[in-house]
């Protein structure tokens, strides 16, 4: 498949990644994409994470371009503050998914709100008040 940046790359709005440390990200503009804190950064949550935009493409992330290296810390980040790193993105991009590859994926009921969802807005959140319980 072809690897693109992210930068260059019209994506539709609202983004899912599934990373492997952090679960599911939830990504609502391009500027969350291009932005991250420094541990993320630098323990390199973001690279091998699979992203899913709105209209079902698929990318994966193999790398992350620093806008600027990373500056050195102050002495009041370590004790919980943070700092931020923009970046580009270089992405593979995957055949697309649709919803009824999700079905397949994992075989839902036709009463659950995720079976119902018309688009990845509404997935994301069935999906995420179906493990939650919260509502």
């Amino acid at each position: 498949m072809a690897f693109v940046k992210v930068s260059e790359t019209e994506i539709s709005f609202p983004v899912v990644g599934f990373s492997r440390d952090d679960g599911q990200l939830w990504f609502g503009e391009l500027w969350h994409l291009m932005r991250a804190g420094r541990y993320d950064v630098e323990k390199e949550t973001l690279i091998g994470m699979e992203m899913v935009d709105n209209a079902m493409r698929r990318w994966i992330v193999r790398s992350l371009d620093l806008a600027e290296p990373l500056k050195p810390r102050r002495w009041w980040q370590i004790f919980g503050g943070q700092s931020y790193a923009d970046f580009d993105l270089t992405l593979e991009e995957l055949e697309p998914l649709s919803f009824a590859d999700c079905e397949e994926i994992e075989e839902l009921e036709a009463v659950e709100p995720a079976a119902r969802a018309r688009d990845l807005n509404e997935l994301s959140d069935a999906l995420y008040h179906q493990r939650t319980g919260l509502f």
